[in-house]
């Protein structure tokens, strides 16, 4: 089961980029490394490390990576997850972040890279791997790309306490980047099966694969 939402150019940024999500992990049924967005690991992909007791969250972007601590996801409950890429950043050698519920990750592995995001032909899929395969075992909820890297100020005010907001909406500290967005899936906000609509300006709606109706649930953040 996953979302497509096709292969606008839109979806590719070039020199900077965050992804934006909220997640809520069924860890029994989770393969060993579900995705949560996925453009191919060449290009950009935010994902899950199950394995053992690992639980942590990766973002990759041209095949260089940023992997956060064991544990850093050890929870059923709901949670925010962002990547951000900044090429500006890779003389100082962290152009690729990660952030879990409003603050900077600890890393194991902090990668960096110096050229800008691969584009592919391959679709956009949310909650799956490009193959089809690597499901996201659980919801995703409010997933976001923008073309330019969120500052940690404004990953801390999307996050809000534990409640997200309407990235549409320009407020405190998340205030200079709504006109950046590239894709806005809200999960269920008048969508209606099979079409998830992007509320962002580039109409990338994505459609609900190998899934139904009743795959659109009223558990939110």
């Amino acid at each position: 089961d996953y979302l497509d939402a096709g292969n606008n150019s839109s979806l590719v940024p070039t020199s900077a980029m965050t992804v934006s999500a909220w997640i809520k992990v069924d860890w029994d049924n989770s393969p060993a490394f579900p995705r949560i967005v996925d453009k191919n690991f060449t290009s950009y992909r935010l994902a899950i490390d199950k394995l053992s007791v690992e639980k942590s969250l990766f973002f990759f972007i041209n095949g260089q990576f940023a992997k956060s601590t064991a544990n850093a996801l050890n929870t059923d409950n709901w949670q925010h997850v962002v990547g951000v890429f900044d090429k500006s950043l890779h003389s100082a050698g962290n152009s690729i972040r990660l952030y879990i519920n409003g603050s900077e990750a600890s890393y194991i592995t902090q990668q960096s890279t110096g050229g800008n995001i691969t584009s592919t032909s391959d679709n956009l899929h949310i909650g799956s791997d490009i193959t089809d395969d690597a499901y996201f075992a659980g919801n995703i909820d409010e997933v976001a790309i923008w073309d330019t890297a969120l500052d940690a100020e404004a990953v801390a005010a999307i996050y809000n306490s534990g409640v997200p907001t309407n990235l549409l909406i320009a407020s405190g500290n998340y205030d200079e980047y709504t006109d950046n967005l590239q894709g806005y899936w809200r999960m269920g906000d008048g969508d209606t099966f099979p079409t998830i609509i992007d509320n962002s300006s580039n109409t990338n709606n994505a459609t609900m694969t190998n899934m139904d109706s009743g795959d659109i649930v009223e558990d939110t953040p």
